[in-house]
Formats: C-alpha cells, sequence, structure tokens
C-alpha cells in the first residue's frame, strides 16, 4: 500500500480555508505526505517527489486528495482550472494516467463538485479519462473536515467510482477507499 498524499491548494490570493486546512496538516509520517501547489505543473512535481516508488517506477501513492475551490462541475486547484463545466480544461488531469498506479484513487475535494446535474457530468468525464478510482466531494466542505492526516474519515459526502465500473450515482462511500 503506498502512501495517501494531500495536495492543497495554493492560490496567489490567499484563502482562509486553504491555510486552516494545511495548518492542520501537520502529520507528514511515512504513509501521509502533503504538499502545496498553484498549478497544474505544481501538481506533478507534488507527485513526481513523492516517495517511495513502485515497482513501476511511478511514486507510489495510493490516495491522492486534491484541496481546492469547487462548485458543481467545477475545481480549481490554486490558480488554475482543471475542470470547468463539467469537462476537463487541464492536461495536469489526464497526466496523472502516467503518474500515478492504476489502483490508486484520485479525490476531488473542492465544494460541491460532483453536485447537481454538471457535477455528475464531471464525475462521468474524470472517471472515463484516468484509469484511477475517482470521488468527487458532493457537499460543502469546511476546515473542520480534515486533520493531521488530511479528510477525516466520518466525511461521508463522496460519490465514488469503482475500480471495474462506474458506481450509481447515488452510491456514497464512507471515506472514498475501497
Amino acid at each position: 500500500m503506498g502512501i495517501h498524499l494531500t495536495v492543497i491548494s495554493y492560490p496567489q490570493t490567499i484563502h482562509p480555508m486553504f491555510e486552516a486546512v494545511a495548518l492542520a496538516a501537520n502529520n507528514q509520517s511515512s504513509e501521509h505526505r502533503f504538499a502545496r501547489c498553484q498549478n497544474g505543473g505544481g501538481l506533478r512535481l507534488a507527485i513526481a517527489n513523492s516517495k517511495p516508488r513502485g515497482r513501476d517506477g511511478r511514486p507510489d501513492v495510493s490516495v491522492l486528495d486534491l484541496v481546492g475551490h469547487g462548485r458543481a462541475g467545477y475545481f480549481k486547484l490554486g490558480d488554475e482550472i482543471l475542470i470547468d463545466n463539467g469537462k476537463i480544461r487541464s492536461g495536469a488531469v489526464r497526466e496523472l494516467n502516467d503518474l500515478l498506479p492504476r489502483g490508486a484513487t484520485v479525490r476531488f475535494l473542492g465544494c460541491l463538485t460532483g453536485d447537481e446535474d454538471s457535477g455528475l457530468q464531471m464525475f462521468k468525464e474524470v472517471v472515463g479519462a484516468l484509469q484511477q478510482r475517482i470521488a468527487v466531494s458532493t457537499d460543502v466542505l469546511q476546515p473542520w473536515h480534515f486533520g493531521q492526516t488530511g479528510l477525516l474519515d466520518d466525511y461521508r459526502h463522496l460519490l465514488l467510482s469503482s475500480d471495474a465500473e462506474e458506481t450509481s450515482p447515488t452510491q456514497r462511500h464512507r471515506n472514498g477507499v475501497e
């Protein structure tokens, strides 16, 4: 089992939510790593710098949490819009296939990213583009949903894909990892 990497938005204009999450994330351990980034290039670097490496040479990341701004069908990490109107807008999203192991889980943790029709469209778009398991938030995220190891296990508002096929849009999973 690989590490749990949490990448927290670091926009040019400081945002209290991300600062609170970063402050709580003070448990850099062999199982949990935290990084800040401002754009897709920073995301690639955060993943590339994570250790250890798997047998395939990729960083051994089992869970990648992306903590950014969101609304239904929209996700922004730092100052870069990764997904808008339910469509992938940044090459950094598709590059996750090359950077992460196939069995990893990628969680897009922005407020309401998986909510409404556009959120479901975003979910389906990302599930179709990536080889990893995908989770998107269907509710508002607050600083207290995060602790020393990132997103707390009791946050239940995630829409999750499975390894083999997409799950029902109404299925929720306790912590996004099967």
